[in-house]
């Protein structure tokens, strides 16, 4: 199977439950890999890693409460331009506001 794959893009997102984050933004990283099953070495596709920077970007521009809609907009993004591919993406909320030390909140989704 062929992938690609962008690893820890870097963002500043109005991610998060609390007044704050909205004004503040998050710092956010996103893995994520685009397969295409069932394609031969010979006839390899073309899958523009710069569309899928895009379409992870503008998910990132709207006020989101949770993380997880972050994840189903990317992914949603991903499949509506690349259909019949699959996507594991990950999105990982560096530092939360949690009260303590914690480096990462992280959700993922696995087509793969």
């Amino acid at each position: 199977m062929f992938t690609v794959q962008l690893d820890t893009i870097r963002l500043w997102v109005p991610v998060g439950l609390y007044r704050q984050e909205a004004v503040l933004k998050n710092e956010i990283t996103v893995h994520i890999a685009v397969r295409v099953p069932g394609v031969s070495p010979g006839s390899l596709p073309f899958i523009d890693y710069a569309q899928i920077y895009e379409v992870v970007r503008a998910c990132c521009t709207e006020q989101t409460g949770l993380l997880e809609e972050l994840l189903a907009a990317m992914h949603s993004g991903i499949t509506a331009l690349y259909p019949g591919t699959l996507v594991n993406v990950s999105v990982s909320k560096l530092y939360p506001p949690l009260g303590g030390n914690v480096a990462a909140a992280t959700v993922s989704w696995n087509d793969f």
